[in-house]
């Protein structure tokens, strides 16, 4: 297996989070040099960094990430250049480029501004409702953004998406390096850590 793109943030104290969530903290419990060994503590948001969100956190159905298996989170992948797009449309060649069980990461280089959370968690660019709806209905397994959502208040595409059982990756970085590769020429791989919760940090990368 060969990584070929790293999708990731690093996870870091103060990195942002989204407005209310709460801060990323990272404490050094315990020093080489006093105590023969390190050990940090880690308090962040589920939703910190690159995440991936699961039905239950905006749905009322109750199943965790530890209700499901490791593999839902590895799926063929196709990327989407929607570089300078404030609206992501759906476009008449998706309904030939993506399939089913796919995972579509789309690539709008917003993540250039995740160092500036004013503008990152307030003007990212959103999905049309007739794009989000073409992918609840294709039956895509992963969406991938590089951006903090799909859409904004009151959330209605994230919660349909949800519904539809796609899984939503947030925060990705770096999708400008899927653009040139074919699609489903390599898999999106965004494992979340085995948590009784509705989200999880991931380490999202794309590999062949």
């Amino acid at each position: 297996m060969e990584i070929i793109a790293d999708l990731s943030y690093p996870i870091l104290p103060g990195m942002p989070t989204f407005p209310g969530d709460g801060e990323a903290r990272l404490v050094r419990d315990r020093e080489y040099e006093r105590d023969g060994y390190r050990l940090t503590r880690l308090d962040l948001p589920a939703h910190a960094g690159t995440h991936i969100d699961l039905p239950s956190h905006l749905l009322a159905e109750g199943r965790t990430i530890i209700d499901f298996s490791p593999s839902c989170f590895i799926a063929p992948a196709v990327a989407l250049d929607c570089r300078g797009k404030r609206t992501i449309e759906l476009l008449p060649e998706y309904e030939k480029l993506i399939n089913s069980g796919d995972a579509v990461i789309i690539c709008t280089d917003f993540a250039d501004l995740f160092g500036d959370p004013m503008r990152y968690y307030s003007d990212y660019p959103v999905l049309s409702p007739d794009f989000a709806e073409f992918l609840a209905r294709r039956g895509v397994k992963i969406l991938g953004l590089d951006t903090p959502s799909p859409d904004k208040e009151p959330y209605d595409l994230h919660k349909m998406l949800l519904a539809a059982g796609v899984f939503i990756a947030e925060n990705l970085v770096g999708t400008s390096a899927l653009l040139e590769l074919a699609p489903r020429s390599y898999q999106f791989m965004a494992l979340p850590l085995k948590l009784y919760a509705e989200a999880s940090p991931v380490r999202a990368v794309a590999v062949r």
